[in-house]
C-alpha cells in the first residue's frame, strides 16, 4: 500500500450560496432552451479540466482504438504505473451511478454533468467517503461485493475540481484511469474532440499499405491475392480493389500504438473515403471487426480497411459510393492515390502511391474447347476442388486427375450450392501455367451454408474429401460444416445472427498445440476454425460430438487464438440423433465462439490453487493472528477501512473462475470480498466492519469444470 499522505483537497468545503445556484441554473436552462444540447456538444466551446494531476499528462488508449472484439469507448489515461492518484471532477455535476464488480470496469462512477453529458471513470481503487458510504451500506445489506447503484441527479453533487475517487487497477491488468464521455443520448463521444485536451506533437505514421482483390477479375501485380507495399510505390492492378493501411499514432510522450482521429483517401484528387473517430453507439462496437484486420504473423500490426464492408453503419464515415473501392479499368493509365492521417491536435501525415492500370490483355484465358470423353470424365473421379476464401470472393482451383489434362476439359463449371436457392455458377478459366481456376464473389451468393461442386454440361463430377463446406454471412439454422473420423463438429448462429454479411467461415482438422494451459491435458482432438472476410457480430454456437470415454464433466472446449492466448469456451452438454441411427443419441459438448483459431478438447482435473493468507502484504503467523487498527486511515483524502486488508492468492490457469464461484463467508455468513482475476488474488477489505473479537473466514472456490478447493482462517480483530 502506498504511504498515506495529506489530502490535497477538503471534501467538506462549503458550496456556493443558494442564490448563485439558482442564477446558474436559470442561465443554463435558458441556454439549453435556445441551443439544443447535442448542438452544444459539437461546437467545441465546452472545455473540461483534466481529471488527474500528473506531469506530463498522457494517454495510453484512444477513443475507438481497436480492442479484441470491439472499439474502445473512451480514453485510457496514464497513471505512471501507480494506483491511488486523486481523480477530480472535470466539471460540476452529480454522481448518478456507482458500479462495483471484480471484472470489466471494476469500481466505476458515473458523473452527470450540468450540460447533460455523463463522464464515466473506471478501474478505481477507492471512492471518496460520500460515495463509499453508499456502497458500504448496500454491501452490508445484501452481503455481496458486486453492486450497481443508481441515484437521482442532485443527491450526490460535486463541484468542479472536487475529489471523486482514487485511481486503481480494478477489473484490469495494469493501473490506469479509463474515462468515457457520453452524450445526452448515451452514445460515447471522443473526449479529445469534445472538451478535453492532451499534449501531442507527433503526427500519425503510415507504415505500409495493402491492396486486396474484391472481384473475380481483379489482379494485383498479376496475381489474385492481396499485395503489401510501402508508400511511394507503383502498383500494377486492375478490377475492383480495396485499400488497407497499417497506421498508428503516438502522443509524442509515450510510445503506445494509438488510433489516429481520422483517415482520408483520394484518387486523382477525388475523395474516395473519409473516416473520423468522433462517436458511436454501444451496439456498434463489434463493427470494429468490419474495419480492422489483425495480422497473425505480426501481432503488433493491425490493418484498417478503407472501404466499406456489409453491415458497417458507423458514424463519421463518408464514402464516394457504396463500397469506396477502386474500380480500375484496363486502360493502362496511371492514377495517384493520396492517404492522409491526422490526430486530434491537427498533426497529420500524407503518403501517396501510384496505381498503374493493367493493360487490356487477359491474365487468364478460357479453357480450350476440345473434344472429350464425357463418360470417362465421370468415371475418372473423384475429382477435387481447392477452395480458398479471400476478402470478398472464393478462389477455386480445379485439381484434375493425371490421366486427364486440363486442356481436354470444356464447358467446365464450378457451382456453389445452397439449400433452396438457385446455384451460382462460374466458368473455369485456364491460367498460363495450365491450371484451371474460377472465382465466385460473395455478392453473387446468398447468406447461409454453402458447398462447392464441379459440373460438366449439367452433370456433377464426383469430388473427394478436399471439397470444402462453408458458412457464408448470416444463417439461422444449424449447419454441419465438416465431418471427421472421430465424430462431428458443427457451427450455427444464435437467434439474432452472429456473422455480419459477407465473409466465410469453415472448419478443418487440427493438430495438438505445442503448449497447453497449466494443469490441462490434451484429449486427442482439435479443430481449426478459419475465416476469410468474416466478422462476428455475436457468438456462434459450437458443438462437437464426444468419443467414448470423453463424457467426463472435467472435459471442456478451449480456444487458442492466433496470438497464442488460451480461453476456456465452455462445456455445455449437448446431444443429437446419431448419423447411423436416428433413434440413438450422441453425447457432445457445446460452447459459444466469437473468434477463429484452434479449438481443442482438454481435460482439467486440477482444483483451483489457494495460497496462504496475508494482511496488507504481510504473512500471518500463529494459530490466531491478531490484526490491529490502522494507525493512519487518511489516504489522499479518502478514509481507509479500520482494519488491514486480508489477501489470499487464488488462481485457476485451466478452465478458470467466475465471480459467482468464489464464495467468502465470515462467521458463517456471506461477506463482501473482492476477487481480482487479473492479479489472481482475493481481497477482504473491511469496509463492512465485523467488529472486534475472534472471527473465522472461509473461502470456497469452484472452477468452471466443477473442480473445488477451500481455505479457512481463524483471526482476531483487537485494539491494542
Amino acid at each position: 500500500m502506498p504511504t498515506p499522505s495529506t489530502s490535497p483537497r477538503n471534501l467538506s468545503r462549503p458550496r456556493p450560496g443558494l442564490s448563485w445556484v439558482c442564477i446558474s441554473w436559470l442561465l443554463y436552462a435558458a441556454i439549453t432552451w435556445v441551443v439544443p444540447a447535442e448542438a452544444q456538444e459539437g461546437n467545441g466551446q465546452v472545455q473540461y479540466s483534466w481529471p488527474l494531476r500528473v506531469d506530463p499528462e498522457g494517454i495510453t488508449g484512444t477513443f475507438m482504438e481497436p480492442r479484441s472484439a470491439h472499439y474502445h469507448s473512451g480514453l485510457d489515461i496514464k497513471t505512471q504505473a501507480r494506483t491511488g492518484l486523486p481523480v477530480y471532477a472535470p466539471a460540476a455535476g452529480s454522481v448518478v451511478r456507482l458500479r462495483v464488480s471484480p471484472e470489466g470496469y471494476g469500481k466505476a462512477l458515473y458523473l452527470r454533468l450540468e450540460d447533460g453529458r455523463t463522464l464515466v471513470f473506471a478501474h478505481l481503487n477507492y471512492f471518496c467517503d460520500r460515495l463509499q458510504a453508499a456502497v458500504t451500506k448496500a454491501q452490508e445489506k445484501d452481503r455481496s461485493y458486486e453492486q450497481d447503484l443508481h441515484f437521482e441527479p442532485g443527491r450526490l453533487v460535486f463541484e468542479s475540481q472536487q475529489l471523486l475517487a482514487l485511481s486503481g487497477d480494478t477489473g484490469t491488468g495494469a493501473p490506469h484511469l479509463h474515462m468515457e464521455l457520453r452524450g445526452v443520448d448515451g452514445r460515447p463521444r471522443n473526449p479529445l474532440t469534445h472538451g478535453f485536451n492532451a499534449p501531442d506533437r507527433e503526427a500519425p505514421t503510415i507504415g505500409a499499405l495493402r491492396l486486396v482483390p474484391l472481384s473475380a477479375d481483379a489482379r494485383i501485380e498479376g496475381h489474385a491475392r492481396r499485395h503489401e507495399f510501402k508508400p511511394g510505390a507503383r502498383v500494377i492492378a486492375r478490377g475492383r480493389l480495396g485499400l488497407q493501411v497499417d497506421v498508428q499514432d503516438k502522443t509524442g510522450i509515450y510510445p503506445h500504438r494509438l488510433m489516429p482521429l481520422g483517415l482520408e483517401v483520394t484518387l486523382d484528387g477525388r475523395p474516395v473515403v473519409s473516416v473520423e473517430q468522433r462517436e458511436f453507439a454501444f451496439g456498434q462496437g463489434r463493427q470494429m471487426r468490419l474495419e480492422v484486420v489483425p495480422d497473425a504473423t505480426q501481432p503488433r500490426r493491425r490493418w484498417f480497411r478503407l472501404y466499406k464492408r456489409q453491415g458497417n453503419d458507423l458514424p463519421g464515415r463518408e464514402f464516394e459510393h457504396e463500397s469506396a473501392t477502386f474500380d480500375v479499368a484496363a486502360d493502362g493509365h496511371d492514377h495517384e492515390v493520396r492517404v492522409r492521417a491526422w490526430d486530434a491536435k491537427g498533426n497529420e501525415t500524407i503518403e501517396t502511391f501510384t496505381l498503374v492500370a493493367a493493360g487490356a490483355a487477359p491474365l487468364v484465358r478460357p479453357a480450350r474447347r476440345l473434344d472429350f470423353d464425357r463418360q470417362r470424365l465421370l468415371r475418372d473421379g473423384p475429382w477435387a476442388l481447392q477452395v480458398t476464401p479471400r476478402e470478398d470472393l472464393f478462389e477455386i482451383e480445379v485439381l484434375g486427375q493425371s490421366s486427364v489434362a486440363a486442356s481436354e476439359l470444356s464447358h467446365l463449371e464450378v457451382v456453389a450450392l445452397q439449400p433452396d436457392r438457385a446455384p451460382a455458377v462460374a466458368t473455369a478459366t485456364e491460367t498460363d501455367d495450365g491450371h484451371l481456376c474460377a472465382s465466385l464473389v460473395y455478392d453473387s451468393l446468398e447468406s447461409g451454408p454453402i458447398r462447392f461442386a464441379l459440373r460438366i454440361r449439367g452433370e456433377e463430377l464426383p469430388l473427394n474429401s478436399q471439397d470444402g463446406q462453408f458458412l457464408l454471412g448470416r444463417t439461422r439454422t444449424a449447419t454441419t460444416l465438416h465431418e471427421f473420423e472421430s465424430g462431428h463438429v458443427r457451427l450455427s448462429t444464435q437467434t439474432n445472427s452472429s456473422l455480419f454479411e459477407g465473409g466465410a467461415i469453415w472448419v478443418e482438422t487440427g493438430s495438438r498445440p505445442k503448449s497447453l494451459p497449466e494443469g490441462t491435458r490434451f484429449r486427442g482432438r482439435a479443430w481449426r476454425v478459419r475465416g476469410a472476410g468474416v466478422a462476428f457480430s455475436g457468438e456462434l454456437d459450437l458443438s462437437v460430438d464426444l468419443a467414448p470415454g470423453d463424457a467426463d464433466r472435467r472435459v471442456g472446449l478451449f480456444h487458442l487464438s492466433p496470438r497464442g492466448k488460451w480461453t476456456f469456451l465452455g462445456a455445455e452438454p449437448t446431444d443429437r440423433p446419431s448419423v447411423t441411427d436416428e433413434r440413438a443419441r450422441v453425447a457432445g459438448l457445446g460452447a459459444p465462439l466469437d473468434a477463429t483459431g484452434l479449438v481443442c478438447l482438454l481435460v482439467d482435473a486440477d482444483p483451483p490453487y489457494l495460497g496462504e493468507f496475508s494482511a496488507s502484504g504481510r504473512p500471518l503467523t500463529g494459530s490466531l493472528p491478531r490484526l490491529v487498527p490502522l494507525s493512519d486511515r487518511d489516504y489522499r483524502g479518502v478514509t481507509l477501512p479500520r482494519w488491514p486488508t486480508l489477501e489470499l492468492p487464488l488462481a485457476d490457469p485451466g478452465a478458470g473462475l467466475e465471480a459467482d464461484d468464489v464464495v467468502c463467508r465470515l462467521d458463517g455468513r456471506p461477506f463482501p470480498a473482492r476477487w481480482d482475476p487479473e492479479e489472481d488474488r482475493l481481497y477482504v477489505d473491511f469496509f463492512v466492519d465485523p467488529g472486534e473479537g475472534a472471527h473465522r473466514l472461509e473461502v470456497e472456490v469452484a472452477d468452471r469444470l466443477g473442480n473445488r478447493n477451500s481455505k479457512s482462517l481463524n483471526f482476531e480483530l483487537r485494539t491494542p
